[in-house]
């Protein structure tokens, strides 16, 4: 667990924010964004992280669920905080050559689903630290993050960046919406 969290929370969480602050404005042309948003999602994550490793890795001690409790809430705190903080769902205020609609479906969804976390891992944290609160929670909200977060923010970048890359348009690019 310990290493789960490291490289999750410690790692992409992290490279995906700071990778999307770069590229998100320039491919979606958003809104300025919120620097007190984006400052405290970086603590909120960066914290959150440290707690989960330790806590892992005393899981044995009666403070260590707690520790691990305290850096999900911390993850789903940054998560939250990250969006406020870009506004992937503001319209475009830039026009944008080649405008691609599919790729800001995909981004906004997978941001959909980093609130879908933060709101079920904020919840299981609390719930958690309060006397208990059921496994299928946690479980759901490592999907949610993993999956809907990590893995559609993932293929929604690559479909963007990878032809900019290659210097040519998607094979297929239909079945990326898929």
């Amino acid at each position: 667990q310990a290493v789960y969290a490291s490289a999750l929370f410690g790692g992409t969480l992290a490279w995906i924010q700071g990778m999307f602050l770069r590229t998100g404005p320039a491919f979606m042309g958003l809104r300025p964004s919120r620097g007190l948003w984006l400052r405290l999602a970086l603590v909120f994550g960066q914290a959150g992280a440290l707690m989960s490793v330790v806590g892992a890795l005393r899981i044995g001690r009666p403070w260590g669920i707690a520790l691990m409790d305290l850096g999900l809430l911390g993850v789903a705190l940054s998560s939250a905080a990250f969006v406020v903080g870009v506004r992937p769902f503001s319209s475009t205020v830039i026009p944008l050559a080649g405008n691609d609609r599919t790729f800001s479906r995909i981004i906004r969804l997978a941001f959909i689903a980093s609130l879908i976390f933060a709101g079920i891992g904020g919840t299981y944290a609390v719930a958690n630290l309060l006397g208990g609160a059921p496994g299928l929670m946690h479980d759901g909200a490592r999907h949610a993050f993993v999956l809907g977060f990590v893995t559609l923010l993932t293929f929604g970048m690559a479909g963007r960046i990878v032809p900019v890359f290659v210097g040519s348009d998607l094979r297929w690019p239909a079945l990326r919406s898929w």
